[in-house]
């Protein structure tokens, strides 16, 4: 009698381990359709449905970020590093800004549009030049208006439009540096003729 109980309990001890390890399966299953709904290209939001399974240390969906049409590690829209030597670049891309970035930024600009004729590069490296301050003028003044809004999310706003205003800094020298290159070769060619 002793064996039948103790079978039963067994029995009953195994069903239950098996249904908590079928909802330990149905949880990772779940969380792993999450991942995959956050990877997507379409929206980096963690999924909403499901049983609490979004995790709270991932950042806010890009799909509902304040400047969705810019691109790149700090927001630099693809347009203004255009031309712009690689190793400027690339760490603008990447959000990189280290301390010798400044100084290959105005080493480097004598590279910018090297190969077109003298006038015609310190045209493009002038219409570069405007547009970055365009896009600084911007930035200054939207940084502006996050300071005066108050709201709770403007000191990280205003944290990343201090970092895209070094960004097109660091981009304005390289182009500043590459006009004084290009310009000193205009005159040579003129001084030559």
């Amino acid at each position: 009698m002793v064996c039948k109980g103790f079978n039963k309990i067994q029995i009953h001890s195994s069903i239950n381990q098996g249904a908590s390890m079928m909802a330990m399966k149905a949880s990772i299953a779940n969380t792993l359709l999450g991942l995959k709904k956050a990877g997507s290209t379409s929206c980096l939001a963690p999924p909403t449905s499901g049983i609490g399974l979004a995790s709270r240390s991932l950042p806010p969906s890009p799909c509902a970020s304040r400047k969705s049409s810019l691109v790149g590690g700090l927001g630099i829209s693809p347009e203004l590093l255009e031309g712009a030597e690689p190793s400027v670049a690339a760490p603008l891309v990447a959000g990189d800004l280290d301390d010798g970035l400044m100084s290959r930024a105005k080493d480097t600009g004598k590279f910018l549009y090297k190969y077109v004729e003298p006038s015609e590069r310190v045209e493009k490296i002038n219409d570069m030049i405007g547009k970055l301050k365009t896009a600084l003028d911007a930035e200054t003044t939207s940084r502006l208006e996050l300071s005066q809004s108050g709201e709770n999310d403007s000191i990280k706003l205003i944290a990343q439009s201090d970092l895209r205003v070094q960004a097109l800094s660091v981009l304005l020298l390289h182009y500043c540096a590459g006009l004084q290159h290009a310009q000193e070769a205009l005159e040579k060619t003129k001084n030559e003729n």
